[in-house]
């Protein structure tokens, strides 16, 4: 299993079973909280053997070494106790309300208790009985990375914030909507520019280790960066059907997924398209879009609320549609690593734009049902976009998914032409709902 997965184990079996409190809550550090970072702490633990292939130059080293000693049942109580002692130490040093030595030695050995049963489900086996015994049991019920089962570990901890309180529970349930859905996918674009070439850095200079450590370093600095929260009250006002609001959003909607189907277009076959006509830098293809998309998202980002969001949103479409178009006839490499760079340009500012005119036409208390409904539309564009594209692939060759981008593109652009402004209305329904 996964670190971060047995790090979000620990946590939820010491908030569930012993009543520790949430690691990052503003309050002065307590007794609760440090059973909690100590459960989750001992969670993690074991997987601290990876560090010793940082001073070996035997690539099987992992192979070899990985879950063993700190894996073992029969070393178990030592860790326990070395690591309550550390602990015990550092609370004290710190002035904190400590546990009991007895306390954090049993937090500690349920930790690294619950590493070891959830390595053993996996398929890589888990050397349980060293030093004695160097077999490696493996129950074999799930591979190693399992995003279903981190998921299910993590969900019981997110709802208990959510509807912690009535005071900002739309703004915290948004929240997390966008963090799971629309976040990923943006997260994923900006990763896909940035993270190819530092991973390949990190793997090439430090090995593969290097790679995996920072795969879990960087959630946990988000973690920490996103830990705080501000409340607000909840617009009254009429709450209207999922439907009824889909009904008033659903042209900014359908202008978002014929956006989508671009990037869609791009993430899923440049490579193939690349290798057909025999070009070898398709890694920078998604650097190129990261590159259009972030110089828009951070110069222009503020265009949809000083201008029209449609205004803005049809520009954008239609320099998506240019890129899409420049891949689509690209002579050479290079024009079409522009064209995915122009296509970055263009998607970057659609999301917001027309974000905001379809909350303009909804209530404050619909909001949120708006903003959930808008983002359906995007997720649809690429659950239904992809087999779309691959069948026009296999009938008319990769260039032809391209020309299916730009033209999906320029019918958002057509659509959002045939868009009226919701300001005035908007107005005027909630001065009706006050």
């Amino acid at each position: 299993m996964d670190t971060i997965t047995h790090g979000i184990a620990g946590a939820l079996i010491s908030k569930a079973v012993f009543g520790g409190e949430d690691m990052f809550r503003s309050a002065p550090m307590n007794r609760a909280r440090i059973l909690t970072w100590s459960l989750m702490l001992g969670a993690i633990f074991p997987d601290s053997d990876i560090f010793r292939e940082w001073f070996s130059s035997n690539p099987l080293l992992v192979l070899t070494w990985h879950r063993s000693i700190t894996h073992s049942l029969i070393c178990l109580p030592i860790f326990a106790l070395s690591l309550a002692a550390l602990t015990r130490w550092f609370v004290r040093w710190r002035k904190w309300d400590a546990p009991s030595f007895a306390s954090l030695t049993g937090m500690y050995a349920i930790g690294i208790a619950s590493h070891i049963l959830l390595d053993l489900v996996t398929s890589f086996g888990t050397m349980v009985w060293s030093p004695l015994r160097w077999s490696r049991p493996a129950w074999d019920l799930i591979f190693i990375i399992d995003f279903t089962f981190s998921a299910i570990l993590l969900v019981p901890q997110i709802l208990p914030w959510v509807y912690a309180k009535p005071e900002g529970l739309q703004k915290r349930a948004l929240g997390c909507w966008f963090i799971f859905v629309l976040g990923t996918l943006a997260v994923g674009g900006i990763a896909l520019a940035i993270g190819a070439p530092i991973g390949m850095a990190l793997y090439q200079g430090y090995g593969l280790q290097a790679v995996m450590i920072a795969c879990i370093l960087a959630p946990l600095i988000a973690a920490v960066i996103a830990f705080r929260e501000v409340s607000y009250t909840t617009a009254a006002g009429q709450r209207l059907s999922f439907y009824r609001v889909i009904g008033q959003i659903w042209r900014e909607g359908l202008g978002l997924m014929l956006q989508g189907v671009g990037l869609s277009g791009l993430t899923a076959f440049a490579s193939l398209y690349f290798a057909a006509r025999s070009w070898g830098h398709a890694g920078l293809v998604m650097t190129a879009f990261g590159i259009g998309f972030i110089f828009a998202r951070v110069a222009l980002g503020s265009l949809p609320d000083r201008m029209s969001g449609y205004r803005v949103a049809l520009w954008s479409l239609v320099i998506e549609a240019t890129g899409q178009a420049m891949l689509w006839f690209a002579p050479y490499e290079i024009v079409a690593l522009a064209g995915a760079l122009v296509t970055g340009l263009g998607c970057a500012l659609v999301f917001p734009a027309l974000g905001v005119e379809a909350l303009k036409r909804v209530l404050p208390a619909n909001r949120g049902s708006a903003m959930g409904a808008f983002v359906a539309f995007l997720d649809i564009a690429y659950g239904v976009s992809g087999p779309a594209a691959g069948a026009i692939a296999v009938q008319f060759g990769y260039a032809a998914v391209y020309m299916f981008g730009a033209v999906c593109a320029l019918l958002g652009a057509a659509l959002v032409v045939t868009a009226s402004q919701p300001s005035i209305l908007n107005a005027n329904l909630e001065a009706g709902g006050r």
